[in-house]
């Protein structure tokens, strides 16, 4: 008795085993894989996290909205953000393979969701340039503008408050290289999105609006100057190209097609009602220096990240796509490659012999006769030749069937793996039943 206790104790621990190693591998791999979304994120240093903890020149910071956002989804991040880029530096990302920061299609057709943060240094540029030009250097590089903003320089911020004020004659949103500063950013937006629809046309583009980093300036006074015209001129030249952004986000004349989705980052920076500082710029307090740095803090990138998400939730970016893969060539020896994502696909067509040489013009695969009575033929069916006696096949060899020879194809393989799982199931449902009835049933008939 006390054997087959043992025996029976052992024979339901490998029916356990023998179940667990049938299905827990295959349904949680199948998981695993279906539920990760690719993020991409291109665009500034607003992107890269500039200044947070763990920020460096060749690293971006962990504190930066994009690895939040990745963190809490539980999505596979592609960060190819690069600090001081401009609309045109992210399209030329994506166009040229020489460019240190190149952007393959490889990485924009694996993307489900894409996020740019960009026209910023676009707007800061040509303020640099203005500024510049009312001073003795006007050809001064905009690292030193800034510099001497920073330091309070009177001279530098004279120019800045006289091209931010309204009244000005000298009035940003009044010079002509204004307008076209800001079409040239939509034009190299736009170019940005149909090279990544080119390539992806399902992926969801989430572009942010442009917040003011000098709200807190409106009431500051620095020289005797007031520098609420800063905030004023800053306001205006933002909300015109935000008023841009959004516009553009539809093509009117194109049916109203979407081009990306907007996450109104303006509006949640605005509406903040918490204590932190969401902007490292800060007014003079009783000195000549102030801080002109218009990059986020933590507490602004915990912003980005909140107002970012709720995008997505909002437009229901929550399930990863499956590339309905089309194009490319399939040949005897490869497989087509998908033009929009890149990857193998579909089967392999038969070996061709269009000079009659008994041999495959693409592999040179040495070819058997064309039908079963065929007294060179000794009854391997190699590829290209017509199985009469298979009802399923018509004699029509298309593009795309696989040659049940060709060591390329893993179709089959699947469908036995597929039957293997099925036949094992039976056994072990079978051999569990038996158990029960042989040591439960059976005994208690006894």
């Amino acid at each position: 008795m006390k054997t087959k206790t043992i025996t029976r104790k052992t024979l339901s621990v490998i029916l356990a085993l023998v179940f667990i190693f049938i299905f827990i591998p295959v349904s949680s791999n199948h998981a695993a894989e279906s539920e990760t979304i690719t993020y991409l994120a291109l665009g500034d240093s607003i992107s890269t996290g500039y200044g947070l903890a763990g920020y460096t020149s060749k690293k971006h910071s962990p504190e930066g909205f994009t690895y939040q956002i990745a963190a809490d989804l539980g999505y596979k991040l592609i960060n190819k953000a690069v600090d001081g880029n401009k609309s045109a530096d992210i399209l030329n990302q994506l166009n040229n393979p020489l460019n240190a920061n190149y952007v393959a299609e490889a990485d924009l057709a694996k993307a489900d969701v894409i996020t740019i943060t960009a026209g910023g240094n676009d707007m800061m540029a040509l303020l640099y340039a203005k500024t510049a030009e009312l001073t003795s250097s006007p050809n001064d590089t905009a690292a030193n503008i800034l510099s001497k903003l920073h330091n309070g320089d009177p001279e530098v911020l004279a120019a800045v408050i006289n091209i931010l004020t309204e009244s000005s004659d000298n009035y940003i949103l009044n010079d002509p290289d204004f307008q076209p500063a800001i079409h040239a950013v939509i034009a190299n937006l736009n170019a940005i999105v149909a090279k990544i629809k080119s390539v992806n046309s399902h992926a969801q583009i989430v572009v942010a609006t442009q917040y003011n980093p000098y709200a807190e300036f409106e009431n500051a006074v620095l020289l005797n100057l007031s520098l609420s015209d800063v905030y004023k001129g800053t306001e205006a030249g933002v909300t015109a190209l935000n008023t841009a952004i959004k516009d553009n986000a539809v093509d009117k004349e194109n049916g109203n097609a979407v081009r990306y989705t907007v996450a109104d980052v303006k509006a949640a920076f605005d509406a903040y009602q918490g204590g932190e500082d969401l902007y490292n710029a800060q007014p003079p307090v009783g000195s000549t220096a102030m801080n002109v740095d218009f990059h986020p803090t933590a507490a602004g990138h915990d912003v980005l990240t909140v107002t970012f998400k709720e995008t997505f939730f909002l437009y229901e970016i929550d399930v990863p796509h499956e590339c309905e893969h089309m194009g490319g060539t399939a040949t005897c020896k490869d497989k087509a490659i998908c033009e929009i994502c890149g990857e193998e696909y579909g089967g392999n067509p038969p070996h061709t012999d269009a000079d009659g040489n008994r041999k495959c013009d693409i592999c040179d695969h040495e070819m058997g006769g064309s039908s079963v009575d065929d007294p060179t033929n000794n009854g391997d069916h190699e590829a290209g030749d017509s199985s009469v006696d298979d009802p399923t096949n018509n004699g029509d060899h298309e593009a795309g069937d696989s040659s049940v020879d060709d060591p390329t194809n893993h179709d089959g393989l699947e469908t036995w793996v597929t039957v293997l799982i099925a036949v094992g199931s039976t056994l072990v449902l079978a051999g569990g039943g038996f158990a029960v009835y042989w040591f439960a049933i059976r005994k208690r008939m006894r």
